[in-house]
């Protein structure tokens, strides 16, 4: 009996000192990060800049080839752009903005770049004001890290 017992302690402390050992843990990110999130950014049209604005960039629904880039603060689009994850670009040509948006406008978006994981710039000509084009940057609102731990 006495073995048993001891036996049982020595078991106990086993299962008790691997309980406390720190587990691995990974985040896991979206197939769309680190493009896609909330983005405050600025609006520069060659004569003034805005004031800060929030924006935000999805995944599209289908495969991991295109975004969606929503604004609702300076102009109101929604298009939905092709990406290239490999160099943090993406880019649309005359996309007819989302039935839902304001502008209903033809969105041409080029010289994407990310810098980092938290600095965003691209350039957006709409159809409706052909040939200037508005240059949007800005940061990450909240970094990922910051956004999963609350």
């Amino acid at each position: 009996m006495k073995k048993i017992i001891k036996y049982s302690f020595f078991l106990g402390f086993i299962i008790m000192g691997y309980s406390c050992q720190k587990q691995e843990t990974s985040t896991e990110f979206n197939w769309a990060y680190p493009l896609a999130g909330d983005w405050t950014v600025k609006v520069d049209d060659g004569s003034s800049q805005t004031d800060p604005f929030f924006m935000t960039i999805y995944n599209a629904a289908n495969g991991n080839d295109s975004i969606w880039i929503e604004e609702a603060g300076y102009w109101t689009f929604k298009a939905k752009a092709s990406v290239n994850m490999k160099d943090k670009t993406f880019q649309t040509t005359e996309y007819n903005s989302y039935p839902d948006s304001k502008s209903n406008d033809l969105v041409t978006i080029k010289n994407s770049k990310l810098v980092g994981n938290d600095s965003i710039y691209f350039e957006v000509e709409f159809g409706s004001d052909a040939g200037k084009i508005y240059k949007y940057a800005g940061h990450r609102k909240i970094s990922y890290e910051e956004y999963n731990t609350h």
